[in-house]
């Protein structure tokens, strides 16, 4: 920049009111704005070659002592590659030993016969310059011409689409575009890359660093918000990890109070289920002495009711015993009558009667007797009957005492369904407190998750500060004056890297916690689940004893129907 403001120093007048190719001040200036804009872009864009040349207002000679007519000047802007890049006070062609590739003239109102006719016509066959711009810069007209190697006259090009004309000679596009320069808004002519990015001035350039470093200030200090919302938000989490471990230690402390009460809820079931097996006990062998008794009452009473068939069949014997003494103590009356009346018979009769008579008195000494014996045979057949009702009613004592240890046993295996419903309950809890615990798990493993994300998202702002920082180092390198903004710049952004460090050293701290209260809680869910494993295993044995309760109950219960029967069999038996 510094040797394109001294060729065109050189070129340039010397006092302030003097003009260009005579025309007004104020195109003038402007006229030099445009001349310098197109020079020292290009010189800064060339800074690394050495084979170009460019020049504002640079005299262009055909050979050395050759003079030009008054509407002959120096062309406003001359471009020349494949030349030595070196101080020069005019362009020689015989010398230099090929004209200028490209030469640029800004119209002006009083010079754009001469631009248009005038220079069009030398430069085309006395310097032979391939390409000829002419820029109008009130209008923002660009006209471009190539010159034509059979005619020696410069045809007209068409531009591209977007205005833009290609040079291949200096491989650039040449464009105008709207912008503010030196103070001055317009359309000024400006020269493009081959991709068609625009050549920055140094003022622009440092300008695009400013906004540049301005940005990369305003996206650390969003950074650092961020990291510090980061940090808050990390805070958040810790306290909330806390409470979700205060949680979990209150919510492992009552699942230590619900296992302690399940197993006093256990151990009172195995008392129960015990004093189950007791009472079971005591009815299976009240059953049995039932069923002795019972059985004991069953021969009883099959041999009362043997006695009594046998009293019956003495009673029956006795009776017609009885009828036929009956009969013959009718037949003896009626002998003692016949004997009464034949007493006047003779004595031999008389005695005859007398030996019936006795005998008829033995006969009815004997009748008296079976009598008696008939008549003790039914006393002792009587005495059987009541002995057999009292076993009878001793049997029913029995019944009675049976059916009160069955009610017994009905509710003693109530309340061991009582205490099976109280270790389901003590389950069900175990298992909601379980399931707190899950919930309580998977919170932390969303908060370990979300920790690692803002990790991921940290080391990503890491990482993006780090390239900021080299790509400012580079506009650093690039742009020295610069260097003491750039450097305050850079020490932000290592300051902020650090604060992103600290924050993210935090995070880790933090992670490790969350790590360390994941481990506690996933031992405290084990020990939940292995005390809901002893709470199962001890449902499931009062569930067996229930069973086993309700089997003994039903037996106790078909003991009792057959008990029953058999009473009511031998009731129907007995009457």
């Amino acid at each position: 920049m510094i040797e394109a403001r001294a060729n065109l120093t050189k070129s340039a007048p010397d006092r302030p009111g003097q003009t260009i190719d005579s025309e007004p001040l104020a195109e003038a200036t402007q006229h030099w704005h445009q001349m310098l804009s197109l020079v020292a872009t290009l010189e800064q864009a060339w800074a690394h070659r050495s084979d170009f040349h460019v020049a504002g207002k640079l005299r262009v000679l055909p050979y050395e002592g050759h003079g030009w007519s008054s509407d002959i000047r120096a062309p406003d802007v001359l471009v020349a590659v494949a030349t030595e890049r070196r101080e020069r006070s005019r362009w020689i062609v015989s010398q230099e030993g090929k004209p200028p590739d490209v030469i640029i003239e800004l119209v002006a109102p009083n010079t754009e016969t001469a631009d248009r006719v005038v220079k069009r016509q030398v430069y085309a066959t006395v310097l032979k310059v391939p390409d000829y711009i002419i820029f109008d810069p009130a209008s923002g007209q660009l006209d471009a011409f190539e010159l034509c190697p059979k005619t020696h006259c410069y045809l007209q090009r068409e531009p591209h689409a977007n205005g833009r004309v290609y040079l291949a000679s200096l491989d650039l596009w040449l464009g105008v575009d709207s912008m503010t320069l030196w103070g001055a808004s317009g359309r000024w002519l400006r020269w493009f890359d081959s991709e068609q990015e625009p050549l920055l001035l140094s003022t622009e350039r440092l300008a695009a660093l400013d906004l540049k470093l301005h940005t990369e200030h305003k996206r650390a200090d969003q950074n650092h918000a961020r990291a510090e919302a980061e940090r808050q938000r990390a805070d958040s989490e810790r306290q909330r990890a806390n409470e979700e471990r205060q949680h979990v230690e209150r919510v492992y402390a009552e699942a230590e109070t619900n296992r302690e009460r399940s197993r006093r809820e256990l151990e009172n079931a195995e008392h129960q289920h015990a004093q189950s097996e007791q009472i079971a006990t005591r009815v299976a062998e009240a059953c049995q002495r039932v069923d002795h008794e019972r059985q004991r009452a069953d021969w009883e009473q099959q041999r009362a009711t043997g006695e009594h068939q046998r009293a019956e069949q003495e009673h029956g014997l006795a009776a017609e015993r009885h009828r036929a003494w009956l009969a013959r103590a009718a037949e003896v009356e009626d002998l003692k009558r016949r004997v009464d009346d034949a007493l006047a018979g003779t004595s031999e009769e008389r005695v005859r009667a007398d030996q019936e008579r006795l005998r008829a008195e033995a006969a009815r000494c004997q009748a008296d007797a079976e009598q008696l014996r008939a008549e003790a045979e039914h006393q002792r057949a009587e005495r059987e009957h009541l002995r057999a009702e009292q076993e009878h009613r001793l049997a029913e004592v029995e019944s009675e005492r049976a059916l009160q240890a069955w009610q017994h046993a009905e509710r003693e295996s109530q309340r061991a369904n009582a205490e099976c419903e109280r270790a389901n309950r003590a389950t069900e809890q175990a298992e909601a407190e379980r399931s707190r615990a899950s919930a309580a798990l998977s919170s932390v493993a969303e908060l370990t998750n979300e920790l690692a994300k803002m990790r991921e998202c940290l080391e990503q702002e890491h990482q993006r500060a780090e390239a900021e920082h080299k790509r400012a180092e580079g506009e650093r390198q690039r742009a020295e004056g610069e260097s003491q903004r750039a450097e305050t710049e850079r020490e932000r952004v290592e300051t902020e890297r650090e604060r992103v460090k600290h924050e993210q050293l935090l995070c880790l701290e933090l992670h490790r916690d969350l790590e360390g209260a994941y481990r506690q809680v996933a031992e405290e869910r084990e020990r939940a689940n292995r005390a809901h494993e002893r709470a199962e295993e001890a449902h499931e044995r009062a569930g067996a004893e229930a069973l086993r309760a309700d089997a003994e109950r039903q037996r106790a219960i078909d003991a009792f129907r057959e008990l029953d029967e058999n009473c009511n069999r031998q009731k129907r038996g007995s009457s």
